[in-house]
């Protein structure tokens, strides 16, 4: 369904059935009180008087995983040497951009510098690089933790955003407190 511009009225005419369904009840329902599904949800704008929907999502994991790698990739593993699963990640329906909020305390021993990044999969394609990451060059667990906020432009879809990990030269990466909040618009 979609706006329809409403009919001028004019004195003493009588609306038909049709006309009231079309231009109160329609319009009504395009409505962004209508829309709204989800508490904390918002309406954006998605083509010439057109609403839809949002929701941001956030996720947290405390647990702190490791990696080598110095190309962007999941960690290998949890600290206690089990292994881990990808991310944390968001599965998000998008508009064509979304801010993307990134946290994490990455710290590296006997390396250069540790890096968190995002990855978009799903209806856009977006690798995990150094334009939308956050990094840390020292060794101490608790003595630095940074955040960054990105915008992002995508394709409007179902997106997934996954956290990813990389060391700059050599060492290990240690990551923990990783957060992660999406904004689709």
């Amino acid at each position: 369904m979609a706006w329809s511009s409403p009919m001028t009225a004019v004195a003493g005419s009588v609306w038909t059935a049709a006309q009231w369904n079309t231009f109160i009840r329609d319009n009504l329902n395009e409505s962004e009180t209508s829309k709204a599904l989800t508490t904390s949800g918002y309406s954006v704008v998605t083509s010439l008087h057109r609403l839809s929907e949002r929701v941001p999502q956030v996720v947290n994991d405390a647990a702190e995983v490791v990696t080598a790698e110095t190309s962007y990739s999941d960690p290998e593993t949890l600290a206690a040497g089990s292994p881990v699963v990808p991310g944390p990640s968001i599965t998000a329906f998008t508009g064509q951009k979304a801010l993307v909020a990134i946290y994490g305390a990455p710290r590296t021993s006997g390396g250069t510098a540790a890096w968190i990044s995002v990855e978009v999969s799903g209806a856009t394609d977006i690798q995990a690089d150094d334009t939308h990451s956050i990094q840390n060059h020292v060794t101490d667990p608790d003595s630095w933790r940074s955040g960054a906020t990105f915008g992002l432009d995508l394709t409007e879809g179902l997106n997934t955003f996954t956290m990813k990990y990389r060391v700059s030269t050599s060492g290990t990466g240690h990551f923990t407190s990783r957060r992660m909040v999406v904004i689709p618009f």
